[in-house]
């Protein structure tokens, strides 16, 4: 496999992990209306830093250690729980009217650059098949790509980073655009599906987290 071929894989197979709905995809929903592509841009980032660090990781032989149901478990019980208060927060603030539209331009200053990257590894974390996604998958792609040393590795990386950071971004870009053709109404409904959304992954994650324990 040459080195054009082993990238255009990688950047292929990421869209399938990309493109999943998931508590990552709706915090860029909800940051793309009020930060726009920038925000979804960053997300995509702080996503990217954690996979350099797994994929790190997995190539020092760790990979049996993230796949033991104990680590997958505690993964995805704490994930779950702070997922969990992310989505309440959401859906009660919007039934309680504590933001709107007009909150947006503020909240475009709340979201600074660093917190988004922050925002971006902290609810990846939170996934626990995020971590079995690259001790399966991503693992086997790596493997693969040794055959023409690290920088196979390497193409792997910067491949499938750049499905999720270039996904991630049109969806945040997707969402400003739409914010001009949005009412109170739909964007008040909005966020609390949005939240709704999280909560529903957020439990998922501690049942799945709950049942590889036990």
């Amino acid at each position: 496999m040459n080195y054009l071929m082993i990238g255009a894989t990688s950047f292929a197979i990421g869209f399938s992990g990309a493109l999943m709905p998931g508590p990552l995809l709706g915090l860029t929903i909800d940051v793309g209306i009020k930060k726009g592509a920038k925000g979804g841009l960053l997300l995509g980032l702080g996503h990217a830093l954690l996979e350099l660090v797994t994929v790190v990781l997995l190539m020092l032989g760790l990979k049996e250690f993230f796949t033991y149901p104990i680590v997958s478990g505690v993964i995805g019980i704490v994930g779950g729980l702070v997922l969990l208060l992310m989505g309440l927060d959401m859906f009660f603030s919007a039934i309680k009217n504590k933001i709107s539209l007009e909150d947006l331009k503020t909240a475009e200053h709340k979201y600074s650059w660093k917190k988004l990257i922050i925002k971006g590894v902290t609810v990846s974390i939170s996934n626990p098949y995020f971590i079995l996604w690259w001790a399966s998958i991503g693992m086997a792609l790596l493997v693969d790509s040794l055959k023409v040393g690290l920088v196979g590795v390497a193409l792997v990386y910067i491949g499938h980073i750049l499905s999720d950071i270039s996904w991630f971004t049109f969806v945040a870009f997707s969402m400003s655009k739409s914010r001009k053709l949005m009412s109170p109404k739909v964007y008040k409904g909005l966020i609390i599906g949005l939240g709704a959304f999280v909560v529903c992954f957020a439990l998922y994650f501690i049942n799945s987290g709950i049942q590889f324990i036990w």
